[in-house]
């Protein structure tokens, strides 16, 4: 699996055209591999999509259009050494969408965006944040939950030694929940 990856992404970034590698549902062996750039075409975003014991290390994504890196239906999945940079004037550039996941780490990274630095959607569980340097940005967000009744809870959201500068919003984090059963439970901030 590892060198049909490493063929894909070669492949994908010869493109003059916007692409996407999709990997079939299933388990793989994967060594470490690393994904050179740059690109010919532009990389939209980073998508993990149910992927599971994993780390995703020393990865740099700029100047995005919408999100950078979006993570759904993930377990067990730490970001180490992340960069995401785009200027505070881009529109809904959030830089980690986190949604239906669980035992998510996000540490010793730098998120710069127009946006949230991370977002959690519904079913976001044990997601810890540490050492993360944020700014300019909104801040770190619980988005908008209750608005359908299908949506789970999000639990345990830890931030942890981490710093906020130039925020172009009063608070570092903030939440949007709509009036329905409680969707939030246990939100740790610490040393910010």
């Amino acid at each position: 699996m590892t060198q049909a990856l490493k063929n894909a992404w070669k492949d994908t970034c010869a493109s003059m055209n916007a692409a996407k590698i999709l990997i079939p549902t299933s388990t793989y062996k994967l060594e470490q591999v690393y994904l050179r750039v740059p690109c010919k075409a532009p990389i939209e975003n980073f998508g993990f999509g149910f992927l599971n014991n994993s780390i995703v290390r020393d990865i740099t994504s700029k100047d995005r259009k919408n999100f950078h890196v979006i993570v759904l239906g993930c377990n067990n999945v730490t970001f180490a050494n992340f960069t995401i940079n785009a200027p505070a004037t881009s529109p809904n550039t959030d830089g980690i969408h986190i949604g239906r996941s669980s035992e998510i780490n996000i540490i010793d990274s730098f998120i710069s965006t127009g946006d949230d630095y991370i977002s959690l959607g519904d079913g976001s569980r044990d997601i810890n944040v540490l050492r993360v340097t944020c700014g300019p940005g909104h801040g770190i967000s619980v988005g908008c939950l209750g608005k359908f009744t299908y949506e789970e809870p999000v639990e345990v959201f830890i931030v942890k030694n981490c710093t906020f500068r130039n925020k172009t919003t009063e608070k570092g984090s903030r939440h949007g929940l709509l009036p329905r059963e409680p969707l939030l439970c246990l939100i740790c901030i610490k040393t910010i």
